[in-house]
Protein backbone atom coordinates (compact mmCIF):
# COMPACT_ATOMS: atom_id res chain seq x y z
CA UNK A 1 0.00 0.00 0.00
CA UNK A 2 2.81 2.39 0.90
CA UNK A 3 4.68 1.54 -2.30
CA UNK A 4 1.57 2.35 -4.35
CA UNK A 5 1.18 5.65 -2.50
CA UNK A 6 4.79 6.61 -3.13
CA UNK A 7 4.45 5.70 -6.80
CA UNK A 8 1.32 7.86 -7.11
CA UNK A 9 3.10 10.81 -5.47
CA UNK A 10 6.07 10.38 -7.80
CA UNK A 11 3.79 10.38 -10.85
CA UNK A 12 2.24 13.65 -9.70
CA UNK A 13 5.57 15.28 -8.83
CA UNK A 14 7.53 14.30 -11.96
CA UNK A 15 5.67 16.61 -14.41
CA UNK A 16 6.20 19.54 -12.02
CA UNK A 17 9.90 18.74 -11.66
CA UNK A 18 10.23 18.40 -15.43
CA UNK A 19 8.61 21.81 -15.89
CA UNK A 20 10.97 23.29 -13.29
CA UNK A 21 14.02 21.80 -15.03
CA UNK A 22 12.93 23.15 -18.43
CA UNK A 23 12.11 26.57 -16.95
CA UNK A 24 15.47 26.92 -15.20
CA UNK A 25 17.37 25.72 -18.27
CA UNK A 26 15.46 28.13 -20.53
CA UNK A 27 16.02 31.06 -18.17
CA UNK A 28 19.77 30.42 -17.98
CA UNK A 29 20.08 30.05 -21.76
CA UNK A 30 18.00 33.10 -22.64
CA UNK A 31 19.89 35.17 -20.07
CA UNK A 32 23.15 34.28 -21.84
CA UNK A 33 21.62 35.01 -25.26
CA UNK A 34 20.27 38.41 -24.23
CA UNK A 35 23.59 39.32 -22.68
CA UNK A 36 25.52 38.30 -25.79
CA UNK A 37 23.08 40.12 -28.07
CA UNK A 38 23.30 43.27 -25.97
CA UNK A 39 27.09 43.20 -26.16
CA UNK A 40 26.78 42.89 -29.95
CA UNK A 41 24.46 45.90 -30.14
CA UNK A 42 21.28 43.88 -30.71
CA UNK A 43 18.33 44.57 -28.44
CA UNK A 44 18.81 46.28 -25.09
CA UNK A 45 22.00 46.54 -23.08
CA UNK A 46 20.59 46.61 -19.55
CA UNK A 47 22.59 43.53 -18.57
CA UNK A 48 25.81 45.54 -18.85
CA UNK A 49 24.89 47.65 -15.80
CA UNK A 50 25.70 45.01 -13.17
CA UNK A 51 27.16 41.59 -12.56
CA UNK A 52 25.05 38.49 -13.06
CA UNK A 53 25.67 35.93 -10.37
CA UNK A 54 22.35 34.12 -10.57
CA UNK A 55 22.96 32.38 -13.90
CA UNK A 56 25.31 29.77 -12.46
CA UNK A 57 23.04 28.65 -9.60
CA UNK A 58 19.98 28.45 -11.87
CA UNK A 59 21.82 26.39 -14.47
CA UNK A 60 23.27 24.19 -11.73
CA UNK A 61 19.78 23.66 -10.29
CA UNK A 62 18.49 22.46 -13.67
CA UNK A 63 21.41 20.06 -14.14
CA UNK A 64 21.18 18.77 -10.56
CA UNK A 65 17.44 18.09 -10.76
CA UNK A 66 17.77 16.30 -14.09
CA UNK A 67 20.70 14.19 -12.88
CA UNK A 68 18.87 13.33 -9.66
CA UNK A 69 15.81 12.08 -11.53
CA UNK A 70 17.91 9.95 -13.88
CA UNK A 71 20.10 8.54 -11.10
CA UNK A 72 17.07 7.70 -8.95
CA UNK A 73 15.49 5.79 -11.84
CA UNK A 74 18.81 4.03 -12.53
CA UNK A 75 19.06 3.01 -8.86
CA UNK A 76 15.57 1.56 -8.93
CA UNK A 77 16.45 -0.48 -12.00
CA UNK A 78 19.71 -1.67 -10.45
CA UNK A 79 17.79 -2.84 -7.36
CA UNK A 80 15.24 -4.66 -9.49
CA UNK A 81 12.44 -2.15 -8.87
CA UNK A 82 12.33 -0.61 -12.33
CA UNK A 83 9.15 -2.29 -13.56
CA UNK A 84 6.63 0.38 -14.62
CA UNK A 85 8.99 3.12 -13.49
CA UNK A 86 7.12 6.47 -13.35
CA UNK A 87 9.95 8.32 -15.09
CA UNK A 88 9.86 5.87 -18.01
CA UNK A 89 6.08 6.24 -18.27
CA UNK A 90 6.35 10.04 -18.25
CA UNK A 91 9.12 10.02 -20.88
CA UNK A 92 6.99 7.86 -23.15
CA UNK A 93 4.07 10.27 -22.79
CA UNK A 94 6.38 13.17 -23.59
CA UNK A 95 7.17 11.62 -26.97
CA UNK A 96 3.56 11.92 -28.13
CA UNK A 97 2.27 14.95 -26.22
CA UNK A 98 1.07 18.13 -27.96
CA UNK A 99 3.92 20.64 -27.35
CA UNK A 100 1.84 23.85 -27.40
CA UNK A 101 0.75 23.85 -23.75
CA UNK A 102 4.15 22.68 -22.40
CA UNK A 103 5.94 25.36 -24.43
CA UNK A 104 3.67 28.08 -23.04
CA UNK A 105 4.05 26.76 -19.49
CA UNK A 106 7.85 26.64 -19.78
CA UNK A 107 7.93 30.14 -21.27
CA UNK A 108 5.98 31.49 -18.29
CA UNK A 109 8.17 29.58 -15.86
CA UNK A 110 11.30 30.82 -17.60
CA UNK A 111 10.10 34.43 -17.45
CA UNK A 112 9.31 34.10 -13.73
CA UNK A 113 12.75 32.59 -13.14
CA UNK A 114 14.45 35.24 -15.27
CA UNK A 115 12.60 38.02 -13.43
CA UNK A 116 13.58 36.56 -10.06
CA UNK A 117 17.19 36.33 -11.19
CA UNK A 118 17.25 39.95 -12.40
CA UNK A 119 15.52 41.38 -9.34
CA UNK A 120 17.88 39.52 -7.04
CA UNK A 121 20.89 40.73 -9.00
CA UNK A 122 19.64 44.32 -8.91
CA UNK A 123 19.12 44.14 -5.17
CA UNK A 124 22.66 42.81 -4.68
CA UNK A 125 24.27 45.31 -7.07
CA UNK A 126 22.34 48.49 -6.27
CA UNK A 127 20.62 47.77 -2.96
CA UNK A 128 17.28 48.36 -4.68
CA UNK A 129 15.12 47.09 -7.55
CA UNK A 130 15.41 49.34 -10.58
CA UNK A 131 12.80 47.72 -12.82
CA UNK A 132 11.34 44.47 -14.05
CA UNK A 133 11.82 45.49 -17.70
CA UNK A 134 15.56 44.91 -17.35
CA UNK A 135 14.85 41.19 -16.93
CA UNK A 136 14.44 41.05 -20.71
CA UNK A 137 17.57 43.07 -21.33
CA UNK A 138 15.91 46.46 -21.55
CA UNK A 139 14.22 45.66 -24.88
CA UNK A 140 10.88 43.98 -24.17
CA UNK A 141 10.19 43.00 -27.80
CA UNK A 142 13.58 41.43 -28.46
CA UNK A 143 13.70 39.87 -24.99
CA UNK A 144 10.23 38.36 -25.36
CA UNK A 145 11.11 36.87 -28.75
CA UNK A 146 14.33 35.42 -27.36
CA UNK A 147 12.49 34.03 -24.34
CA UNK A 148 9.71 32.44 -26.37
CA UNK A 149 12.11 30.95 -28.90
CA UNK A 150 14.42 29.56 -26.23
CA UNK A 151 11.57 28.09 -24.21
CA UNK A 152 10.11 26.42 -27.32
CA UNK A 153 13.51 25.03 -28.33
CA UNK A 154 14.25 23.62 -24.87
CA UNK A 155 10.76 22.20 -24.39
CA UNK A 156 10.61 20.53 -27.80
CA UNK A 157 14.09 19.14 -27.31
CA UNK A 158 13.21 17.65 -23.92
CA UNK A 159 9.87 16.27 -25.10
CA UNK A 160 11.37 14.53 -28.11
CA UNK A 161 14.58 13.30 -26.48
CA UNK A 162 13.30 12.39 -23.01
CA UNK A 163 12.36 8.81 -23.90
CA UNK A 164 15.69 8.04 -25.57
CA UNK A 165 17.64 9.68 -22.74
CA UNK A 166 15.79 7.83 -19.98
CA UNK A 167 15.87 4.46 -21.73
CA UNK A 168 19.58 4.82 -22.49
CA UNK A 169 20.31 5.67 -18.86
CA UNK A 170 18.29 2.71 -17.57
CA UNK A 171 19.90 0.35 -20.08
CA UNK A 172 23.32 1.46 -18.87
CA UNK A 173 22.22 0.94 -15.26
CA UNK A 174 21.03 -2.58 -16.12
CA UNK A 175 24.38 -3.44 -17.73
CA UNK A 176 26.33 -2.10 -14.75
CA UNK A 177 24.11 -3.96 -12.27
CA UNK A 178 24.52 -7.22 -14.21
CA UNK A 179 28.29 -6.74 -14.39
CA UNK A 180 28.55 -6.07 -10.65
CA UNK A 181 26.42 -9.12 -9.84
CA UNK A 182 28.55 -11.35 -12.11
CA UNK A 183 31.79 -9.98 -10.69
CA UNK A 184 30.59 -10.59 -7.14
CA UNK A 185 29.48 -14.14 -7.93
CA UNK A 186 32.82 -14.97 -9.58
CA UNK A 187 34.73 -13.67 -6.55
CA UNK A 188 33.22 -16.42 -4.35
CA UNK A 189 35.03 -19.79 -4.13
CA UNK A 190 32.69 -22.48 -5.53
CA UNK A 191 34.44 -25.13 -3.39
CA UNK A 192 33.55 -23.26 -0.22
CA UNK A 193 29.96 -22.89 -1.38
CA UNK A 194 29.69 -26.61 -2.24
CA UNK A 195 31.42 -27.90 0.93
CA UNK A 196 29.00 -29.03 3.69
CA UNK A 197 29.08 -26.89 6.79
CA UNK A 198 29.81 -29.87 9.10
CA UNK A 199 32.77 -30.96 6.95
CA UNK A 200 34.17 -27.46 6.82
CA UNK A 201 33.81 -27.18 10.60
CA UNK A 202 35.52 -30.51 11.13
CA UNK A 203 38.40 -29.56 8.87
CA UNK A 204 38.87 -26.29 10.72
CA UNK A 205 38.74 -28.02 14.10
CA UNK A 206 41.32 -30.58 13.00
CA UNK A 207 43.59 -27.88 11.71
CA UNK A 208 43.41 -26.05 15.00
CA UNK A 209 44.01 -29.27 16.96
CA UNK A 210 47.18 -29.98 14.99
CA UNK A 211 48.16 -26.30 15.21
CA UNK A 212 48.71 -26.39 11.48
CA UNK A 213 52.10 -28.17 11.95
CA UNK A 214 53.36 -25.51 14.36
CA UNK A 215 54.60 -26.02 17.90
CA UNK A 216 53.97 -23.85 20.88
CA UNK A 217 56.92 -21.67 22.00
CA UNK A 218 58.95 -23.00 24.94
CA UNK A 219 57.95 -21.93 28.41
CA UNK A 220 60.29 -19.49 30.14
CA UNK A 221 62.57 -21.05 32.81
Amino acid sequence: MRAATRAAKAERALPLLSWLIASCASAAIVHALIGAAGSAGIGGDAYADHDHGAVGPVALAAVTLAATLLLAAAARVALGRGANDPLVSLARRFATIDPVVPCCAVALGAFATLAGMELGEQACAFGRISGLGDALGGDIVFGSIALAGTAAFVTLGLLRSARALVETTLAAATVVAAWLSKDRAESLDPALLARPASKALGTSSGLLARSGGLRAPPLPV
